[in-house]
């Protein structure tokens, strides 16, 4: 299977993860609804695993696993609590930075650098981004103006930072071990993390476990689906190329947040989608 088709389906998936945050994140509580989902999803992938045969690991394995999961740990109390304070559709395209950064983070960290068509890419995917996040009547840098005064918008920037740090060292992981395994690990690791800060923040996680498990387990098999969806695209291209595609989910939770959430401004969003799917054919055509 191509490489960009695994994108694609793991920005779909992504924006159907983010909408399920975004219903029930007024309903459950932080802690809970992460420890479980994360935990649910490690155990999942675990179970793959096992069943696939436990990979021979790399060195330096540990050491990529410690520094995307901190990382990662901090990104997704943002994405928690952002959404829970701003509409999914300002919030998600904020992550469409997330490519642009990686021109840079990856050129570094993992020596990957995309051809001048794909750079054109990249950029025209950002650019769409940032038209999907403006308003009617709005002038050229209202959206810039707005991660600052948008508290949960600025999460998803910061988020959009964390993550172009973080992917290289997710593709270090799976080229350490493989496709699953590292990610099983990964999503437990995140799972104990927020059951143990619900915990001491007396959120009693594992109480509402048992009264919203439905609410965890549908999520769990999303994320499960697309991070072994996009750990196989890792290991055919390189780190910005993956993550722009993935970052399509822009798109899909426009769209999500506009039909099924009863989000406004669908009409003015379209050309910034449109921006980003040109992007998206400049890099297949790179």
């Amino acid at each position: 299977m191509l490489w960009w088709l695994l994108a694609l389906i793991a920005a779909f998936l992504d924006a159907v993860y983010f909408g399920i945050i975004k219903k029930y994140i007024n309903k459950v509580d932080v802690f809970t609804l992460a420890s479980g989902i994360f935990l649910t999803t490690g155990v999942i992938m675990f179970c793959v695993s096992a069943v696939k045969g436990f990979p021979s690991l790399q060195p330096g394995f540990l050491l990529a696993l410690l520094i995307t999961s901190l990382c990662n740990l901090v990104a997704n109390y943002f994405v928690f609590n952002g959404l829970k304070t701003a509409d999914m559709s300002l919030c998600v395209p904020m992550l469409s930075f997330t490519p642009l950064f990686q021109i840079f983070t990856s050129s570094v960290l993992m020596g990957e650098s995309p051809p001048l068509i794909g750079l054109l890419g990249i950029i025209l995917i950002v650019l769409g981004s940032y038209i999907l996040n403006t308003k009617k009547g709005s002038k050229l840098f209202d959206p810039l103006r707005s991660i600052l005064r948008n508290r949960g918008v600025l999460l998803f920037f910061f988020t959009a930072v964390i993550w172009s740090v973080s992917t290289n060292f997710d593709k270090m992981v799976v080229l350490r071990s493989d496709w699953v395994f590292g990610l099983s690990l990964f999503y437990l690791f995140l799972g104990i993390s927020f059951l143990i800060m619900g915990t001491i923040a007396k959120k009693h996680p594992i109480r509402g476990w048992g009264l919203h498990f439905g609410k965890l387990l549908f999520p769990a098999l999303v994320i499960s689906v697309s991070g072994i969806f996009i750990n196989l695209a890792l290991t055919m291209q390189i780190v910005p190329f993956v993550y722009s595609i993935k970052r399509l989910s822009v798109v899909f939770s426009v769209l999500y947040g506009t039909l099924l959430l009863r989000e406004k401004g669908i009409a003015r969003r379209l050309p910034g989608a449109l921006i980003m799917l040109s992007g998206v054919l400049l890099i297949l055509l790179g």
